[in-house]
């Protein structure tokens, strides 16, 4: 009963979340599932690895139908290569039975992250046409659905 609740609130919180939140979730559901995973992993639980990495291979898939390709310019082709580099990456990281390989994952799904609540928290126009800057230098700005 009380999973029932709890399925029912998270698809209520989806449901009712604007594009800028769902980006935002997607991010952070990566950064838990690829977590998951390292953690199963170690463990040896590698039923519950699968299915972390399943998921996260599933929000990578969201995020890339997400990406405004005709507003979005380079910055969604940059995100779309990411987001495929990155799908790659975590394949490669668990055939290679390498825990580790899923740290620089996580690590950019958190910068990710964090530049879009940035975006998400700023007034309205007050980041349009503008990018940014990850500590690695590179550079976003919101090439998603459009809020």
């Amino acid at each position: 009963m009380q999973r029932d609740g709890i399925a029912t609130y998270r698809k209520t919180r989806v449901v009712t979340t604007n594009a800028g939140g769902l980006v935002l979730m997607c991010y952070q559901g990566m950064v838990d599932q690829l977590k998951m995973a390292k953690q199963a992993y170690e463990e040896g639980d590698f039923e519950r690895k699968y299915s972390a990495i399943e998921k996260a291979q599933g929000i990578i898939e969201e995020l890339l139908c997400s990406l405004d390709h005709e507003k979005g310019g380079d910055i969604a082709k940059n995100l779309d290569a990411l987001y495929r580099y990155v799908s790659r990456q975590i394949v490669k990281a668990d055939l290679g039975k390498n825990p580790d390989g899923f740290d620089e994952r996580i690590h950019i799904f958190s910068e990710l992250k964090s530049a879009w609540e940035t975006i998400v928290k700023a007034p309205p126009n007050a980041v349009s046409g503008k990018a940014i800057r990850f500590s690695n230098n590179t550079t976003a700005a919101g090439s998603h659905l459009s809020a």
